[in-house]
């Protein structure tokens, strides 16, 4: 290299930020540690719920089993993009990123067949169904009688309608609220997975390819004529890059 040549340094790569103040580094490290326990949760009660006796929805078994394993993918690539973002090795991290967009889009796609399946009015009939057994059962339990009134079995028919009226309305916000905040991850990570491809430029080529006026030249030719800008062709993964002079 040109002793002239004044390289750009890795400490000089902007910091990129997300909420106002949080550097994405911060947010990739945190995140990834949240949706790994999140993931793991969802994963553990999907299955102790395939595996209960009281699963009153057998229809949908094959739709927990795929998500279990959804899940439980997650968790691991979590834990790559975690080790990834403390180690900055810029490929872990996008390929963390890359496989959560694989994962997005499975989590809308068996998640919004589960939500069709669930709201149907066969299986919703069989919760009220399921519900109204329990509730019977433990009505004679409490007052140690065979037979319950029948005022006492339309206002449990109702408590469980009720009831599962409710789970619809939670399970399809759940859903929701889980997509949402994965396609903030994704997003956020993707902000990373930039700041890491621009340090990287800035460690083996000393250039910045953000920044279309970069602060280096070559010395005794005037700064507009002594550098070649950087520019990058559309970031969000290295492989992505295609470092071009103009």
């Amino acid at each position: 290299m040109d002793p002239a040549f004044v390289p750009f340094q890795p400490s000089q790569v902007r910091h990129r930020r997300f909420c106002f103040c949080i550097p994405v580094r911060w947010g990739t490290w945190v995140l990834t540690a949240v949706t790994a326990v999140l993931s793991a949760t969802i994963a553990l009660a999907t299955l102790l719920s395939l595996w209960s006796d009281d699963n009153d929805m057998p229809r949908l078994a094959a739709v927990q089993v795929v998500m279990v394993f959804v899940w439980s993918g997650l968790v691991i690539i979590c834990g790559f993009g975690w080790v990834g973002t403390i180690m900055q090795k810029s490929a872990w991290v996008e390929w963390y990123y890359e496989f959560c967009w694989w994962h997005l889009w499975a989590n809308v796609l068996f998640g919004f067949f589960g939500l069709l399946l669930f709201n149907m009015p066969l299986s919703r009939a069989e919760s009220i169904a399921s519900c109204y057994t329990v509730g019977i059962t433990q009505e004679q339990l409490m007052h140690l009688a065979y037979k319950v009134t029948a005022e006492r079995a339309n206002a449990i028919a109702a408590t469980c309608q009720n009831q599962t009226q409710l789970g619809v309305i939670l399970i399809d916000l759940v859903w929701a609220v889980a997509i949402l905040v994965e396609l903030w991850l994704v997003l956020v990570v993707g902000h990373y997975t930039d700041e890491l491809a621009d340090r990287d430029a800035a460690t083996q080529f000393g250039v910045d390819i953000e920044n279309p006026n970069p602060p280096y030249h070559f010395a005794g030719i005037p700064p507009e004529e002594g550098y070649q800008p950087y520019h990058s062709a559309g970031k969000h993964s290295q492989r992505s890059h295609h470092r071009r002079r103009q």
